[in-house]
């Protein structure tokens, strides 16, 4: 479960002006969506560490149609752009390895300490225990960005968490290494845009896809 506050300001219901998600129409054909931006990189990394999907069924819904432009002091200034994606995905799947998967994301709330809301949860329940992933705070939903807490079966792990950056050089060094690296590459992208495409397309259709 992951959610995506509006005080970020990068798509509707509340958008900065200026920033580049408000420069281009909120469309598929323009890669401004949230399946393809925060949801697509989520499943990168579910994927790397879970497994490929073997089938994927989605629905999709748009809570906000309409996104208000507001100024660099949070003031609106007349200008609304509408949305033509949707900013809520709940997604099931099974994946090759037999494993049964439930995704939500979604866009739009406030992200606030006050409404207690978890902007991550990420959990692998198996039959000797769980391990959980939460993250909160502006840019808890994105892990690659912000270190989510970790818990063991129900107790918290304490780890030195690194920087925002580190990944990045982390991947350098394994494209370094050649073919032994342990890197992406664009097969995996193509894999990955063709797992993208099954949810969109399960959503349209109403139907489980097979990949």
């Amino acid at each position: 479960m992951a959610h995506i506050g509006r005080d970020l300001l990068l798509w509707p219901p509340v958008i900065l002006e200026g920033n580049p998600y408000g420069t281009l129409p909120l469309s598929r054909e323009n890669g401004l969506t949230r399946l393809h931006v925060p949801i697509g990189h989520h499943l990168d990394m579910f994927t790397y560490v879970l497994g490929d999907f073997a089938s994927v069924s989605a629905t999709d819904f748009t809570m906000y149609p309409t996104g208000t432009f507001v100024n660099a002091d949070g003031q609106p200034t007349g200008k609304t752009m509408q949305s033509e994606t949707p900013d809520h995905f709940a997604i099931t799947g099974l994946l090759k390895t037999g494993i049964l998967v439930n995704l939500f994301w979604r866009d739009g709330y406030s992200s606030g300490p006050e409404t207690g809301r978890r902007q991550f949860v990420w959990e692998i329940d198996g039959e000797e225990g769980s391990i959980r992933m939460e993250g909160s705070g502006l840019h808890g939903a994105f892990p690659g960005m912000q270190e989510p807490e970790l818990f063991l079966n129900g107790k918290k792990v304490e780890f030195e968490a690194g920087n925002v950056f580190q990944s990045v050089t982390l991947a350098w060094k394994e494209f370094a290494k050649g073919e032994k690296g342990d890197y992406a590459t664009i097969h995996d992208a193509v894999k990955h845009h063709e797992l993208l495409d099954a949810i969109e397309l399960s959503a349209k259709e109403g139907r489980r896809i097979h990949l």
